[in-house]
């Protein structure tokens, strides 16, 4: 701690980042799919955010919780079983999050902005191939992440498993 006192605007966006994350968490633990903004105010927020980090941060931690339901396996009550499409509805929200945040840094050049732009692009990357089986936008995103952070080991295994998964194909 450099026992510096953060300006408000600075304590206004990490209690906002704070406050996102934390819904996220509580909806994962609760075992909730975050699909909409009724469901999870922590959607609302990053969706109004012209924050890219935030939007990056909050996608990420969906990203997962959606990917958990999308490989879900039907449970013996069939109520705590969630919809297939119910996953892909996340997915497609969580998308849209994330290409907003390529967009606001598109051509920003400080750091978080690279650091926020290529974690946006591998996670676009991640649901374009395992969510939405499609490998040519995965390959899109997972280069566009390592044009942002040239050393996102991530991303660069991605494009070699696309590769490989294209050399191997009948």
């Amino acid at each position: 701690m450099s026992g510096r006192i953060a300006p408000p605007r600075e304590r206004l966006r990490r209690s906002a980042v704070h406050r996102v994350v934390i819904a996220a968490a509580l909806m994962i633990v609760a075992g909730v799919p975050a699909a909409s903004a009724e469901v999870d105010p922590g959607l609302e927020e990053a969706q109004q955010s012209s924050d890219p980090c935030l939007k990056v941060h909050y996608a990420s931690i969906a990203f997962y919780t959606a990917l958990q339901l999308f490989a879900q396996k039907p449970a013996a009550d069939a109520a705590m079983t969630v919809p297939r499409e119910q996953a892909i509805a996340q997915f497609h929200s969580i998308e849209a999050l994330l290409l907003q945040a390529l967009q606001l840094t598109e051509q920003a050049d400080a750091s978080a902005a690279r650091l926020a732009r290529s974690q946006a692009a591998f996670l676009l990357g991640d649901i374009y191939a395992h969510a939405f089986h499609d490998a040519a936008k995965a390959k899109q995103h997972y280069e566009i992440a390592l044009q942002a952070v040239p050393w996102h080991a991530g991303a660069a295994q991605a494009l070699l498993r696309l590769a490989m998964a294209r050399e191997n194909a009948p």
